[in-house]
């Protein structure tokens, strides 16, 4: 069998992540789990075939593609619209076509330390609240959310090597 060499700040690497696969709480999700940044989004006008990160708005029966509700406001705005005028436009558009408030998921971690390690860093990216010294805390406009690798055989492959390299019983 061929041997492999590694460094001992792999192995101490491999050691940790292979303890937290194992103690982390699995959220009554099967493993192999992931988790993912879960992010609230809100579409505005929205019709059939249209939605992905875009707020579109009717502009006189036209669809417009804004980044978000002000993007919006501010082009009302500036065609003349007072702002309170540019806000009712908004209202009477979310009225007419609805809004649609969804999730949409990003990035990807092995381990719930790895995803608050991440917010810890990168925080100030997403929306939700810090918590002082303790670092992120879930919100409902952000959060972690665990995925299971369903019938994924790379994934389970990686988690179980990880696990017997880790020094853990798979």
């Amino acid at each position: 069998m061929p041997s492999v060499t590694i460094s001992e700040e792999d192995l101490v690497f491999l050691k940790d992540l292979a303890h937290e696969l194992r103690t982390q709480n699995n959220r009554a999700t099967a493993t192999p789990i992931y988790y993912v940044v879960r992010k609230k989004k809100r579409i505005v006008g929205l019709v059939p075939g249209l939605g992905d990160d875009t707020v579109f708005v009717d502009s006189q029966d036209d669809y417009t593609e804004y980044k978000s509700e002000q993007e919006a406001l501010a082009s009302y705005i500036k065609d003349g619209l007072t702002p309170e005028e540019a806000q009712k436009r908004f209202d009477d558009i979310c009225e007419e076509y609805g809004v649609l408030e969804t999730h949409e998921e990003e990035n990807f971690f092995l381990t719930h330390k790895g995803f608050m390690e991440h917010m810890r860093l990168n925080a100030h990216n997403y929306p939700g609240k810090q918590d002082g010294d303790n670092g992120f805390v879930d919100s409902p406009e952000c959060h972690s959310f665990v995925k299971h690798a369903f019938r994924n055989p790379e994934i389970r492959k990686l988690v179980e090597v990880v696990l017997r390299l880790g020094g853990e019983k798979t």
